[in-house]
């Protein structure tokens, strides 16, 4: 039986030496105290799966020493706030399936030692942040099902250990190359033109998923080049040719 009821009920103070907490799939709700600051040791967060319906607490700014934060699959609305940029020893940080709205804040560019971000399912608008670009040792990044407009940073170029990348289900209208990709689903984005011949340079590229747009012209025959490739979806586009 999973544990049920406000997290505040916990007295902070008292697990001061914790390292790490994993309170996920359970039932907890209500807001996140901003006293869980009191665990000031900890490096490992995990909130997962419960149904906290508040903003982030401010609390979690000064927890410094975070190195894994989970706060995924719960129903947590408002911005991702900016002071998650203090947590700079931050590695990896899950924010996806809530209720966040605004836009992606160019603070997290701060965040160095990041290498996997996943904010998909929620409800942000805007453009991608350019500053992203200075994460690069991040190997996964999922912004996918949003409400996010504009082009692809090209910035985003710098990301060479970048792997994963999903920007599926938003209404971004370009892209830029990343030749270490595995993974690269941009569907449902409302992409226009022709599909770039560069495309054929992305070697490493197992999954590719450009479907649900308005692509037009001929597959490119540098897609045969993708020796790799064993999932590719372009369907729902208006693509011509043999």
């Amino acid at each position: 039986m999973g544990l049920a009821g406000p997290l505040d009920a916990l007295d902070f103070s008292a697990l001061g030496s914790l390292l790490r907490l994993n309170l996920s799939y359970n039932q907890l709700g209500g807001a996140i105290p901003s006293t869980i600051s009191a665990l000031s040791r900890l490096v490992s967060l995990d909130l997962t799966s419960n149904q906290f319906t508040s903003k982030i607490s401010v609390g979690m700014g000064s927890m410094k020493e975070l190195r894994f934060l989970s706060l995924s699959q719960n129903q947590i609305v408002g911005a991702i706030p900016p002071f998650l940029s203090n947590l700079i020893g931050l590695v990896s940080l899950h924010l996806e399936d809530n209720k966040l709205v605004g836009v992606i804040p160019k603070e997290l560019g701060r965040l160095h030692e990041l290498m996997y971000v996943d904010i998909g399912v929620n409800r942000l608008s805007g453009s991608i942040p350019s500053s992203l670009g200075n994460l690069t040792k991040l190997y996964h990044l999922d912004l996918y099902q949003n409400q996010l407009t504009g082009v692809i940073p090209r910035e985003l170029k710098n990301l060479v250990n970048l792997v994963y990348l999903s920007i599926a289900d938003n209404t971004l209208t370009d892209w830029a190359k990343w030749h270490n990709l595995t993974r690269l689903r941009i569907s449902n984005n409302n992409i226009t033109g022709v599909i770039p011949t560069e495309f054929g340079q992305l070697t490493k590229l197992q999954d590719l998923d450009l479907s649900s747009n308005y692509l037009q012209g001929e597959i490119p025959k540098s897609f045969g080049s993708l020796t790799l490739l064993y999932n590719l979806s372009l369907g729902n586009n208006q693509l011509v040719g043999q």
